[in-house]
């Protein structure tokens, strides 16, 4: 009986760590099955690992796996692409590059934010054409 790739990527990730880049490359190329799905992606996930640390005896799967893993499932939950136009599969490093633009950036505690949120609800910015281009700002009365 022949494998799974995803099974292959699972006992790549036990061999070594030369063997990261294969199990990464095997389980991406395995997410093309799985477009809109990621959730049959996890569960199926799930269902190698509990395999292999049956057959294996380990208690958690190796980092190589566990890296590819959270990259893999961020990105199609996110919506990035793992695969570029040509359909060449992107690095981990640049995929990883790619979820960490999308974490908003933390601009101080919530009180400041809802403050600055509030005063820039009470503006109406509009662009009266015979101003010749000039934005007007004008107080919403309903706001304030």
């Amino acid at each position: 009986m022949e494998e799974s790739e995803l099974y292959q990527a699972a006992t790549n990730s036990l061999a070594s760590d030369a063997s990261a880049e294969n199990c990464y490359s095997k389980m991406a190329k395995e997410t093309k099955t799985y477009v809109g799905d990621v959730k049959s992606f996890e569960s199926d996930l799930k269902s190698i690992e509990t395999r292999i640390k049956s057959e294996y005896k380990i208690t958690s799967m190796p980092s190589a796996w566990r890296s590819a893993k959270s990259v893999l499932i961020k990105c199609m939950k996110q919506g990035i692409e793992i695969f570029d136009n040509n359909d060449v599969l992107k690095g981990k490093s640049e995929l990883q590059a790619e979820i960490k633009a999308l974490v908003p950036t933390y601009v101080g505690d919530y009180i400041t934010a809802r403050r600055h949120l509030e005063a820039a609800s009470k503006i109406f910015v509009t662009l009266n054409p015979t101003d010749q281009g000039l934005l007007k700002v004008v107080f919403v009365d309903h706001f304030k």
